[in-house]
């Protein structure tokens, strides 16, 4: 049996890469802040799965970000091209955003 490879992420690459304080790190998973101050003084380490979901999380949240912008940003200039054009078709337009 082949063992799968291993993902190694540490609590800075997560930090690091989501611009996260020690502050959010605890807040936004409701881990002590003591604790994760401890990860990120090397005084303990996470379980290596525990770190993989919170990476994973924190890239969705940020995925689901990037979509609502999208979606602002089609929204607004549907509504500019509505104006121009003094046309109510792009109502149609904006109920697909909206399912």
């Amino acid at each position: 049996m082949q063992k799968e490879p291993t993902i190694k992420i540490t609590i800075h690459t997560i930090m690091n890469t989501f611009n996260l304080s020690i502050k959010e790190v605890s807040n936004q998973f409701g881990i002590p802040y003591r604790t994760v101050q401890n990860w990120a003084g090397g005084v303990s380490v996470p379980p290596n799965y525990i770190l993989i979901m919170m990476y994973n999380l924190l890239d969705m949240m940020s995925l689901n970000r990037i979509n609502d912008i999208i979606i602002d940003e089609l929204r607004d200039t549907i509504e500019k091209a509505s104006d121009y054009l003094h046309d109510d078709r792009p109502a149609e337009a904006m109920s697909v955003l909206d399912n």
